[in-house]
């Protein structure tokens, strides 16, 4: 390993406990109810490749996606519509992310207004 790469294990997931996590999962749930893997993969993706030059999940500045046109997006809010994402495609996914507390809450409230 070179002097400029850093240890897998040095990374730490970005967290956060900003309460609309929970209604951006909440929502991101409802939008991907129904849909295939293959959907599901996609928009997880579009997000990933976005957030390839950054996404400020730490401002209201916006940003749209091909698979939602017309709509914009937060950067909290995409950060966790791709959690979700991935947690639906492939839980085992390492998204960089750990959004683990807002999902386990609006997976059960989800549940709950499916039942």
């Amino acid at each position: 390993m070179s002097h400029t790469e850093l240890p897998s294990a040095n990374i730490v997931p970005l967290t956060t406990d900003k309460p609309e996590a929970y209604i951006y999962c909440l929502d991101a749930l409802r939008r991907f109810d129904g849909k295939s893997r293959d959907e599901i993969f996609a928009v997880a993706s579009e997000i990933g490749i976005l957030g390839m030059n950054g996404i400020d999940h730490t401002s209201e500045k916006t940003y749209s996606l091909k698979a939602y046109p017309g709509e914009t997006f937060t950067g909290l809010s995409l950060l966790c519509l791709m959690y979700v994402g991935f947690k639906l495609y492939d839980p085992s996914i390492n998204s960089g992310l750990d959004f683990a507390e807002a999902y386990e809450m609006a997976l059960e409230a989800h549940k709950e207004a499916v039942h």
